[in-house]
């Protein structure tokens, strides 16, 4: 589980061809792992209005590198349109979520719907992965907000 800034630009798609693909590819195809990303301000930027071109740019391209890794557009474990999607693995549920819009009312109620919904008897483990910390001795994430 990646949480984020997988590529340093993703609105240039070249940066997820040339650094991204290629690795990802050999971990999940010559090593047999199984990958999954949250997405970064690098990876869709900060933007939380989600018309902003560099946000949709940056979005088209995750969405692309992701498209055979992660829960298809129409599945029941992603929301659509979003980078945001859920996964369970053995009795452990994971919430991948977009943290660059941590205040985006479409996001909360879906996955406040996802865990309303959980088989708690087989999943005792639940995870939520985001990008930025809820905590942070350092200068990203917790009380502080960022601007780039």
């Amino acid at each position: 589980m990646n949480t984020g800034d997988a590529v340093f630009d993703g609105g240039d798609v070249r940066r997820w061809n040339n650094s991204f693909v290629g690795l990802v590819n050999r971990i999940t195809t010559e090593g047999g792992l199984p990958y999954f990303l949250a997405p970064g301000n690098h990876d869709v930027t900060v933007a939380e209005n989600l018309d902003n071109p560099q946000r949709q740019q940056g979005l088209r391209n995750y969405l692309q590198a992701m498209s055979q890794l992660i829960p298809p557009d129409n599945a029941r474990r992603r929301l659509a349109g979003y980078p945001t999607y859920a996964f369970g693995y053995g009795n452990t549920f994971v919430l991948a979520l977009d943290s660059n819009i941590a205040n985006d009312a479409t996001q909360f109620e879906w996955a406040r719907k996802q865990l309303e919904g959980l088989n708690r008897n087989r999943y005792v483990n639940v995870i939520a992965a985001f990008h930025h910390p809820v905590f942070s001795s350092g200068p990203h994430g917790g009380p502080n907000l960022e601007l780039r």
